[in-house]
């Protein structure tokens, strides 16, 4: 077990950490260390490899405790290409499929791909209303200056004695308080590089449930787009994963995924 994550380490948050024998029930009290460090989440990504990055980022991404972030910044450089890098989404989000149906019996089902460009900053969020997804965020190189935030609600509500979702609702991060609780549980991708291509994956889950080995635990994610542009881009692409049984069927429309895919056009402002 990572010598890491199990130190309960209360001074670090400023305050004492109330007892964690709560109905979120943290396991062996076990309260991640913050922020998490870069080697931790980041891994470096060329051609042809998506297979491999897949299986390396699954573990981090897909978690049903806290021993891991519960997201994942693959970088690809500055020279990689905008399809290439959509196709290379497309492969990891197939390799994912395959990885949560061996190890938990059901399916990740893709509910939504869109393209767009996205320059206001955001509050602390999940995309979506689903107790589980898993969201894969595709960055394209631009001059706009960004910074990108994961916050750890799910521990944060354990502390609390909360699930995920019913922090949401007494704790809106939308609201300064909100925020002001989850700052000791946020981590600054100080890896993220504006200039590079880049693959986010965030576990976008919301749980409303207690800890079983099999619900995934999320974290809320949100970017600090200081400087806004109007002569440049900053173009985001994005697909929503959602669990279904095994013989769950995709029910996105051919023509969205072909968009997707192969069309340079952009949808409306999504909020990322």
């Amino acid at each position: 077990m990572d010598s890491r994550i199990v130190r309960v380490h209360y001074n670090r948050l400023g305050k004492t950490v109330p007892r964690l024998e709560t109905s979120q029930q943290l396991e062996r009290k076990i309260v991640p260390m913050f922020p998490w460090k870069t080697n931790e989440y980041r891994i470096f990504g060329h051609q042809s490899e998506f297979v491999r990055l897949a299986e390396e980022t699954f573990p981090l991404v897909c978690r049903t405790d806290f021993m891991k972030p519960g997201f994942a910044l693959i970088d690809l450089g500055a020279e990689f290409g905008s399809r290439a890098m959509r196709l290379g989404m497309s492969e990891v989000c197939a390799r994912f499929d395959s990885l949560f149906q061996a190890s938990q019996g059901r399916r990740l089902v893709t509910r939504s791909m869109t393209r767009f460009d996205q320059q206001t900053t955001t509050k602390p969020h999940v995309d979506g209303s689903e107790l589980e997804s898993v969201l894969v965020l595709g960055y394209e190189p631009t001059q706009v200056r960004s910074r990108i935030f994961m916050s750890d609600f799910s521990v944060c509500a354990g502390t609390q004695g909360l699930y995920p979702a019913e922090f949401l609702e007494k704790f809106n991060p939308m609201y300064a308080h909100g925020t002001k609780m989850l700052e000791p549980f946020t981590t600054e991708l100080t890896a993220f590089d504006p200039g590079h291509f880049q693959i986010l994956l965030v576990n976008n889950s919301c749980a409303r449930g207690k800890l079983n080995g099999r619900t995934m635990q999320g974290v809320l994610h949100h970017a600090d787009v200081p400087e806004p542009r109007t002569d440049v881009q900053r173009i985001i692409n994005s697909i929503l994963l959602t669990p279904g049984p095994r013989d769950a069927e995709d029910t996105l429309p051919p023509a969205e995924r072909q968009r997707f895919m192969e069309s340079d056009e952009l949808s409306e402002y999504s909020r990322a």
